[in-house]
């Protein structure tokens, strides 16, 4: 189990206990970053709370599937994912998914801790090489990424709309 505590911070999986507080945490990004995720906050809001404990228990001791939290005096500041392909020929891949990190928690260098934490998982499953996309706009990403060692393998465009807006997405990938 992947663990690791820094400035009255603990990165840890995931538990069936963080469940409402995942939830919670997972809507706040959805809601404050719209461009930064792929899934809706209105669609998510709208899950029941079988399908939230249902993705949480995913996630935990799954070889396919990975969540990690971050947790400071019992309240979770921050998450990431990463979840590894199925098929024979793919389970060398992986996809990076769900960073964010609350505002009160931003620029201590936790987003770079998750991402550790997911890269680690992902290696110690297998996986050999990662991908993740991330929103054109969303330059503080972009270079989180880029320092973790993912380089741009080329633009996605249209794949994001919310309301009238139309967003384009670069994919990242790296090597383990």
């Amino acid at each position: 189990m992947l663990h690791s505590q820094q400035n009255g911070v603990t990165v840890r999986e995931v538990r069936e206990s963080d469940l409402a507080q995942y939830r919670d945490l997972r809507l706040e990004a959805l809601k404050s970053s719209p461009l930064a995720f792929g899934a809706d906050y209105q669609e998510s809001l709208s899950l029941s709370g079988s399908a939230w404990l249902e993705r949480v228990r995913q996630n935990i001791g799954s070889h396919f599937a990975g969540l990690f939290v971050a947790e400071r005096e019992g309240v979770l500041i921050g998450m990431t994912g990463v979840r590894r392909d199925y098929g024979v020929k793919s389970q060398h891949n992986a996809t990076i998914w769900g960073v964010y990190v609350r505002s009160s928690a931003r620029g201590t260098g936790l987003a770079g801790t998750l991402l550790a934490h997911a890269m680690l998982w992902a290696q110690q499953m297998g996986v050999t090489r990662l991908e993740l996309k991330v929103s054109t706009q969303n330059s503080n990403a972009l270079k989180l990424y880029t320092k973790a060692g993912f380089e741009i393998a080329g633009t996605l465009h249209g794949t994001l709309r919310i309301a009238d807006q139309i967003a384009d997405e670069y994919i990242l990938e790296r090597s383990l």
